[in-house]
């Protein structure tokens, strides 16, 4: 997990994602994936990226080995854990200058338009307004819990998320996942 106020923070893949960032991520040559699983939300109901081969270079890291080239055939596949990964990158020396400096700025301040003022809806509550008033107003350390479904789209959008671990909520949802039994 990245600061969202980072300077190279760009925004999530969840629900209802900036478009913005969708056409970066749809125009990049390369696509490093570390941790995470691109799985029907992140993908967009897998319309992101080509299936099974990606027209971007795609690097995908991952502690499980049976996650790999699941759905896409990465160009490179690291069997490792985020955090072990993550360590190995320390010892590079990054270059002097650095080509998508410009892009990765501009790509903040997308991010931060997208998330600073919510959006106008019909009828006395926005949920929008809300969630930007807990940004405010509540420490950067306190956890967030959210349900499955549409409605953790404010969340997602509005709440700028400052530390690992701060958010709680289901991976797979709740909606019909534990209702599917047989009857006999």
């Amino acid at each position: 997990m990245i600061d969202a106020l980072h300077p190279c923070y760009a925004g999530d893949l969840g629900i209802g994602p900036n478009p913005k960032l969708l056409a970066r991520i749809k125009a990049a040559d390369l696509v490093v994936l570390i941790g995470g699983r691109m799985g029907e939300l992140p993908s967009q109901r897998y319309t992101l990226f080509e299936i099974p081969a990606p027209q971007q270079t795609f690097v995908h890291v991952h502690p499980g080995a049976e996650e790999l080239g699941r759905v896409y055939a990465p160009h490179l596949a690291v069997h490792a854990a985020p955090t072990a990964f993550a360590a190995s990158l320390e010892a590079l020396q990054p270059p002097n200058e650095i080509p998508w400096a410009k892009a990765t700025k501009t790509a903040h301040a997308e991010f931060l338009a997208w998330t600073d003022h919510p959006t106008a809806v019909p009828g006395p509550v926005n949920m929008g307004e809300i969630v930007t008033a807990l940004r405010t107003s509540l420490p950067v350390d306190a956890f967030i819990c959210n349900g499955a479904g549409n409605f953790s789209i404010w969340v997602h959008r509005y709440y700028r998320y400052r530390r690992y671990g701060t958010q709680i909520a289901p991976i797979a949802g709740s909606m019909g996942y534990g209702c599917r039994r047989r009857w006999r």
